[in-house]
């Protein structure tokens, strides 16, 4: 399974490289120490979030300081705490960047197993006046 960073507003992923040019590393949360783990969480802006053993930490939240290297692997040090996260609002989205004659939203409008289904592209109006129309589902015969 892919490891991806769980800060809030981090994309982070398996595979990127970092701000360092170096790939990012990824770290579990520690969920043995409870203090050092209320600080991560309290650091993150996420004091009632419980972690799970498969969540991780991308090493774009720690400090230089908070690894240690040896023989060219960087390893977290053992009473490091993450300090670096964005405060920001996520991106806007595609559709949220568009301008509304620009953007594609569709409608879709379904009812019961005899109703059909319509997939409409906008501009469309604000409301729909839809009403349930039966289908023939009877095939003429040859």
């Amino acid at each position: 399974m892919p490891k991806y960073c769980r800060a809030p507003n981090c994309s982070n992923t398996a595979g990127r490289l970092g701000a360092d040019n170096r790939p990012v590393s990824f770290y579990k949360f520690p969920l043995k120490d409870g203090p050092r783990l209320q600080a991560w969480l309290r650091h993150m802006g996420r004091e009632h979030w419980v972690p799970s053993c498969h969540q991780h930490l991308c090493s774009e939240h720690f400090t230089p300081s908070c690894f240690q290297w040896r023989w060219g692997v960087r390893y977290l040090r053992p009473d490091a705490v993450p300090s670096i996260f964005s405060r920001a609002p996520p991106a806007k989205t595609t559709a949220q960047t568009l301008g509304p004659e620009e953007s594609q939203t569709f409608t879709i409008i379904c009812g019961g197993p005899d109703i059909a289904v319509v997939l409409a592209q906008d501009p469309a109006p604000a409301t729909v006046d839809a009403k349930p129309e039966l289908l023939d589902t009877q095939t003429p015969s040859a």
